[in-house]
């Protein structure tokens, strides 16, 4: 819960300086993996949640030859957790995944080791070292921030921050996963690579790699940190991200819980005539909602419910996770 009310405040200081196509974050996987007692991927018991949904969505929408890219920036847990609930799946994502050039037993793939190994026997794994040498990292001084993009919210964001705690105060090692997408130069050489062994790092179990020429997995060896950098600055500088701020929206605003980003559990909810069915006690629908200004505000909600052990339903309402009213 944190974690999305930390998010969505990022992206709303994105949108406040005029980015534009900033999708609404999306609550991850609570928890990883466990490895079952058989060692067989197929007897995994899935975790389910909203990202989980929205990875499944667009990946059963694409194609091997034009594949869901998923740019991961820690563990693999929900790219793993989505194949396990379809395996139809493994051929329309690529996975591109941040770790230590020998396996998985840096801090993404020591957090959930067994989504590690999924992803890499499983699915089309595009595995990039952020220990690369020479240096692959984009880098984006606080410096070069100040002196280069226009005052606004996002702006103020990034110079309270580091970058990245594992590379210096301007390296970005998650971002090397989304130069990947934008830039087909920034890779230089690559391997391919399998499964090799299993090794305990810290008290969790991590896969680890052997060369392998037929192997399912690429490893990228060598990656150009100046290219990356450029592309930064060219994203960064370019005059269309950074459009004056858009207007509040305007209210009165209808949410349809039938089109709201987040619906859980997909297996029992579903669409009813007007409207989306919550079957049992936690099941919930969600859309992030940014209010022009602070202030009270009117819901009206239309829902119906039967009349079952006695009782009718209840539904809570709920702004950030904390509920301010049943009905």
């Amino acid at each position: 819960v944190w974690e999305v009310a930390k998010r969505t405040n990022i992206v709303r200081a994105g949108r406040n300086s005029g980015f534009r196509n900033v999708p609404d974050p999306v609550r991850g996987t609570r928890g990883h993996l466990v490895k079952p007692a058989s060692g067989r991927i197929e007897d995994t018991v899935p975790l389910n949640s909203p990202g989980t949904q929205a990875i499944l969505a667009q990946a059963r929408n694409a194609t091997a030859a034009q594949p869901l890219v998923v740019c991961m920036g820690g563990p693999a847990t929900a790219a793993a957790d989505a194949y396990l609930l379809d395996n139809s799946i493994a051929d329309k994502m690529v996975v591109v995944f941040v770790d230590l050039p020998d396996g998985m037993r840096g801090f993404n793939g020591w957090s959930d080791g067994w989504a590690a190994y999924i992803a890499l026997v499983k699915l089309r794994l595009v595995h990039v070292p952020f220990t690369l040498s020479p240096d692959a990292l984009p880098r984006l001084s606080k410096q070069w921030i100040r002196d280069n993009l226009p005052d606004s919210e996002a702006k103020a964001y990034m110079l309270s921050l580091v970058l990245d705690v594992a590379n210096g105060g301007d390296g970005d090692a998650d971002g090397m996963t989304a130069v990947t997408v934008r830039r087909p130069d920034y890779v230089q050489a690559v391997k391919r690579v399998s499964f090799s062994h299993w090794i305990v790092a810290d008290g969790h179990e991590v896969p680890m790699f052997r060369d392998d020429p037929n192997g399912r997995a690429i490893v990228v060896t060598q990656a150009s940190g100046a290219i990356a950098t450029e592309e930064y600055k060219r994203a960064f500088t370019n005059p269309a991200a950074w459009s004056s701020a858009p207007p509040p929206p305007s209210f009165p605003v209808t949410l349809e819980a039938e089109n709201m980003p987040t619906k859980m559990p997909i297996g029992n909810g579903a669409a009813v005539a007007g409207g989306w069915k919550l079957w049992g006690t936690g099941d919930y629908v969600e859309q992030t909602v940014t209010f022009p200004a602070t202030g009270a505000y009117r819901f009206d909600i239309t829902a119906r419910g039967p009349f079952a052990g006695g009782a009718w339903c209840l539904m809570d309402l709920r702004i950030d996770q904390v509920a301010v009213a049943r009905v």
